[in-house]
């Protein structure tokens, strides 16, 4: 069966992340069918000229299936205000390159990464065509920073359990390298991410498990305390380069509740929202905040006093 060139185009996959060119759906409607048709998970990449587009109708698709929604054109307003509640994720980009780039960043194995604007081309790129092989030469040429030069080489485990082993090859060396530069942590991918902080756990002496691959608006990681009590944390791990608002930290507060877990720790590459902000200081026993600041600095205390958490936040995590 031959593809129609720009229509659900399934035209590459790189390291079990695939790729799908849907530049001709120009339209909600024609967006509507791609989200649809596309299995979970999608990184879903869309903009262009909005004639007042009422991108309602892709909402539910969007809560259930979509991780990240990343846009790419001049006036992204109308998509950022009507999903910015219903998408843990949003991006902006100005240029198919980042979008790219962005995409491969978020994704894990097993993500479609969708190129379905739902709007015309013609602010950015002569026609959809184009846009479809721009689409298409981004994602072959591999944007600088597809294989970052710290590879960690993450395997998925073949376990049936609920569990994944913390990897090994995450070390010293690597924590010194983004001591050195570190414009470096936010180049992880999300997994990537998760195994780094779940590691600087372990080097801290916590017993520390990283759950699998779910979309349940938390637990990436838990970390066990045998200091004096056995207390249990549970651990959000989040790259963002916009902040990080308050439905993923209610969401990560319901989960919390639910493991009946110690405290929640909600990490991030970026900052938080004020109101992201106001609500952890409201469940300020039960919620922490760790942001770009604060895990740059567990990484500097890390490195240069040899495992020795930093102590501002040593006092935030009783033990």
């Amino acid at each position: 069966m031959i593809q129609d060139e720009h229509k659900l185009e399934h035209f590459d996959s790189y390291n079990g992340i695939n790729f799908i060119n849907d530049s001709k759906s120009t339209n909600v409607n024609s967006t509507w069918y791609a989200l649809e048709s596309i299995p979970k998970p999608i990184i879903w990449i869309a903009g262009g000229i909005d004639k007042g587009n009422a991108y309602e109708p892709l909402i539910e698709l969007v809560k259930s299936k979509v991780k990240c929604l990343i846009c790419i054109g001049r006036d992204n307003s109308n998509l950022l205000k009507l999903f910015s509640n219903n998408v843990d994720y949003i991006v902006e980009v100005d240029s198919m390159d980042k979008a790219v780039f962005e995409a491969v960043k978020i994704a894990s194995k097993g993500d479609n990464v969708l190129l379905s604007p739902a709007c015309a081309s013609f602010d950015v790129f002569d026609n959809f065509e184009q846009r479809g092989n721009e689409f298409k030469k981004s994602v072959y040429k591999r944007p600088s920073g597809f294989d970052i030069i710290f590879d960690l080489h993450y395997t998925e485990s073949k376990s049936n359990t609920s569990i994944i082993q913390v990897c090994n090859n995450i070390n010293i060396e690597l924590f010194q390298k983004i001591h050195e530069n570190p414009s470096l942590l936010k180049e992880f991918r999300s997994h990537r991410f998760e195994e780094l902080f779940a590691e600087m756990l372990r080097q801290f002496n916590y017993e520390v498990q990283l759950t699998k691959k779910t979309r349940d608006g938390g637990k990436d990681i838990i970390a066990i305390s045998h200091e004096f009590l056995n207390l249990k944390y549970i651990v959000e791990c989040k790259t963002s380069k916009n902040k990080i608002g308050i439905v993923p930290v209610h969401r990560l507060h319901n989960v919390k509740t639910r493991e009946q877990a110690t405290k929640a720790i909600f990490a991030t590459t970026s900052t938080f929202t004020k109101d992201a902000l106001s609500y952890f200081k409201e469940y300020k026993y039960e919620l922490e905040p760790l942001d770009f600041d604060a895990i740059m600095e567990w990484i500097n205390k890390l490195v240069i006093n040899n495992n020795t958490i930093p102590n501002n936040v040593y006092t935030q995590w009783p033990k």
